[in-house]
């Protein structure tokens, strides 16, 4: 199974379905990210989860074998899109609920340095973070550690510029170098910024600009 980010879904449920309704453990109305897997447990009064299937027009859901009252949706796009719930009975698929879903593409991802996402720092502070990371908020108010491919540091004092390329999110010995060279009113930035923070999203991060106190 890859890997999997927290599913927000929308729960208004049809008001022409039959008496038997679907529960999604879900506290929010969307969710989030085509390509990825959305996980979400559901739950039917007196009936097993085995025998539950789900369908929709949009990606596919496969449920987890393990524990069947957990399923993954991964969505092909940002279409809209509608589970169709079944139950099986003998031999038969009867529909028992449908379920709109809202599918919404808001991963946001920030570079920090420290707590600092720009701004001004001392130079000491900036050699003793080690690094840039970086945080991906994969649902509103919660935050996850994002794989750091790459990103260049430059330094700027007057018209003197000098860079270096760091692999992963450490400082590389030429970065460590130019960092020890650093005075009071020099610029620090932070650009081609590579990320890679969940499957098929390998993407930049906008530049950040750091001024040496």
């Amino acid at each position: 199974m890859k890997q999997f980010a927290p599913i927000i879904f929308l729960m208004t449920l049809s008001a022409q379905l039959l008496s038997q309704k679907v529960v999604l453990y879900a506290p929010k109305t969307t969710a989030k990210w085509p390509m990825l897997d959305n996980r979400f447990r559901f739950y039917i009064p007196n009936t097993s989860c085995d025998s539950i299937i789900f369908k929709c027009d949009n990606g596919k859901i496969v449920k987890n074998i393990e524990h069947p009252c957990w399923i993954y949706f991964t969505p092909d796009s940002l279409a809209n899109t509608t589970f169709k719930v079944y139950k099986k009975n003998k031999g038969k698929l009867i529909l028992i609920d449908t379920i709109p879903i809202r599918v919404d593409e808001s991963m946001e991802s920030y570079a920090y340095l420290g707590t600092k996402t720009g701004g001004t720092l001392s130079k000491d502070l900036i050699i003793a973070c080690g690094g840039l990371v970086v945080h991906t908020f994969v649902s509103e108010g919660h935050a996850e550690g994002s794989k750091l491919v790459s990103y260049r540091i430059i330094t700027i004092r007057g018209d003197s510029i000098e860079t270096a390329i760091n692999i992963g999110n450490r400082y590389s010995d030429r970065s460590i170098e130019l960092l020890r060279k650093l005075k009071s009113g020099d610029s620090l930035l932070f650009t081609d910024i590579i990320i890679d923070a969940y499957p098929h999203r390998v993407f930049p991060l906008k530049p950040m600009e750091i001024k040496v106190e």
